[in-house]
């Protein structure tokens, strides 16, 4: 048997999300955010193995696996008002800032978990998709002097909702043709 080799390469062109559903050409996807070039990283750790061993055996009688959940994370270099409300809870008033010069966002403290289809596209043409995810943020000022206030985010993947709700598949991965 023959394979041929296809490569999920390039770079990065664009991460959407869309509601967690089926996937049709009726989904809608939004491009929401830009992440900074060189920090997404999507990565699926070693499998876990559980071993029954008996005395009388050197071998064990019987093992299995679990899978560990793939996790996209990146950083997002963008504090506009849309994308923190997306993000984050934020108060229902704004608070406090001098008009005509500022416009105040109010943030409360803790994680928004929000469920998502999640889309990445390759500039190979590949497309992976992960078909439901919690999306979680955080904010990062690590190296202010040299890059923006930015959002950290991590999705990770969760098992496909199935039937009338989702796609069975936890994972998805679109071939150029």
């Amino acid at each position: 048997m023959a394979v041929t080799q296809e490569l999920a390469t390039g770079g990065i062109v664009s991460i959407s999300v869309a509601p967690v559903g089926i996937l049709s050409a009726l989904t809608t996807w939004s491009e929401v955010f830009y992440t900074l070039r060189d920090s997404i990283n999507f990565a699926q750790a070693d499998p876990t193995k559980s071993s029954i061993n008996v005395d009388q055996l050197t071998m064990p009688v019987y093992v299995s696996f679990t899978a560990a959940s793939i996790v996209l994370t990146g950083s997002i270099p963008d504090s506009a008002n849309d994308l923190l409300d997306y993000l984050y809870t934020t108060t229902a008033t704004d608070p406090y800032a001098p008009a005509g010069t500022y416009t105040g966002t109010g943030i409360k403290l803790g994680a928004k978990p929000i469920n998502t289809m999640v889309k990445i596209e390759f500039s190979s043409g590949h497309i992976v998709i992960i078909t439901n995810g919690t999306l979680v943020a955080w904010t990062d000022g690590s190296t202010l002097s040299t890059t923006a206030l930015s959002q950290k985010f991590s999705v990770t993947a969760k098992a496909g909702l199935g039937g009338l709700l989702g796609e069975a598949a936890d994972f998805v991965v679109w071939h150029k043709s």
